[in-house]
């Protein structure tokens, strides 16, 4: 009896290993669609990005994150998760107004000169966002 007690409670023990969850919570993890593995660059506050690309979600009918900060030379990818229609139009800081893009669309912002472009869905306009451009 003893042996079957201990017997099963290695067994149980052994399948909650195998069946443990890593520390990522789901939807964590990398965002950046660049495959499994990756992280996506960390893109919100005052850090900025390394240089190259970023990536803003458009999630929730908000921009996520809703600050950025990039280096000049950065091409931001905006991507619409949501079922809503979304676009990117510059208010101030740059002309830049881009069609609108269904679920799954992307929008290419290309942040070439240092300053500060804050932008609003024209469907949404209580979803904005900034994005600081720095040398």
């Amino acid at each position: 009896m003893k042996r079957a007690a201990i017997a099963l409670t290695a067994l149980v023990l052994g399948l909650a290993a195998c069946g443990a969850e890593s520390d990522t919570p789901r939807g964590e993890g990398d965002r950046s669609g660049a495959g499994a593995g990756t992280e996506a660059p960390e893109t919100q506050g005052d850090a900025p990005t390394p240089g190259g690309a970023a990536s803003v979600r458009m999630v929730g009918i908000q921009y996520e994150p809703r600050e950025l900060t990039v280096k000049a030379g950065t091409t931001v990818t905006f991507t619409n998760e949501d079922e809503a229609p979304h676009d990117v139009d510059a208010t101030s800081g740059s002309d830049f107004k881009s069609d609108l893009v269904q679920k799954g669309g992307t929008i290419e912002l290309p942040a070439e000169e240092p300053g500060t472009i804050e932008f609003v869905c024209s469907v949404h306009p209580n979803m904005t966002g900034t994005l600081t451009v720095t040398e």
